[in-house]
């Protein structure tokens, strides 16, 4: 089954560039099943910044995930990076659905 997520995305520019990007369906009234999801993107581009994912992987588990940001201007872009996507769900959290712009405005990601 595939579901859509909307997103806001930006470009976090300084002396290299990372494109960060938040999205929620929003509270759904319980876990997974109820269909809310919420996606966190971070791509370095040109930055000195490593994703890692550690820890075992299985049903009980879904393991862990470092981001390694190596020099001032990445913890500059990483520091606002982590605001933005904050900024962005919170956002998502605080507009009544009945408010939130129709999902076909935003941009989508799918899972």
């Amino acid at each position: 089954m595939t579901h859509k997520v909307p997103m806001h995305a930006a470009e976090i520019t300084d002396a290299g560039m990372i494109h960060v990007a938040a999205g929620s369906t929003g509270q759904q009234g319980g876990d997974s099943g109820h269909g809310g999801r919420t996606v966190v993107r971070i791509q370095g581009n040109g930055a000195d910044i490593v994703f890692r994912l550690f820890g075992p992987v299985d049903d009980d588990n879904a393991g862990a995930m470092e981001i390694i940001a190596s020099g001032d201007a990445e913890l500059r872009m990483l520091a606002r990076a982590m605001d933005y996507i904050a900024s962005s769900l919170l956002g998502v959290l605080a507009t009544p659905p009945e408010h939130r712009p129709e999902p076909d405005s935003w941009h989508l990601t799918d899972w």
